[in-house]
């Protein structure tokens, strides 16, 4: 038979307060992450990625709520700076273009007073924080 597990008013309280204290630091931590209650299509737009004819292609990566950042990636897996969208009260710094800067690597630096969100492409790798 399994044990039953008694709730003492003691236990119960610090129960509840121990699950306030985690909710109150998820809150937190969700305030000061990138994340956005903006979707993909809000901060990019619906246009799909592009194939050309030479078989490139564009791919677009949202910066949480600050803007979407869309490489242009060759053949060869060189990769350059394609367009950057911007929401309204952020702005931008391009860090790295790829092609000439930096050979493959697309860095693009969003910022918004003291928020920041950096969106960093290259070959097999993608990092926004």
């Amino acid at each position: 038979m399994a044990a039953m597990l008694t709730l003492t008013p003691r236990t119960l309280r610090r129960r509840t307060a121990a699950a306030a204290v985690l909710a109150t630091a998820a809150a937190g931590l969700a305030a000061a992450s990138p994340a956005s209650a903006l979707s993909y299509e809000d901060v990019c737009g619906t246009n799909p990625d592009t194939v050309f004819a030479d078989g490139s292609i564009t791919y677009s990566n949202a910066a949480g709520e600050a803007g979407c950042v869309t490489a242009h990636v060759f053949l060869n897996g060189n990769a350059e700076l394609y367009r950057v969208q911007v929401q309204p009260g952020w702005s931008y710094q391009v860090k790295s273009n790829g092609g000439s800067t930096d050979g493959s690597r697309v860095e693009v630096l969003f910022t918004r007073g003291k928020d920041k969100v950096s969106v960093r492409m290259e070959a097999g790798r993608t990092v926004i924080k």
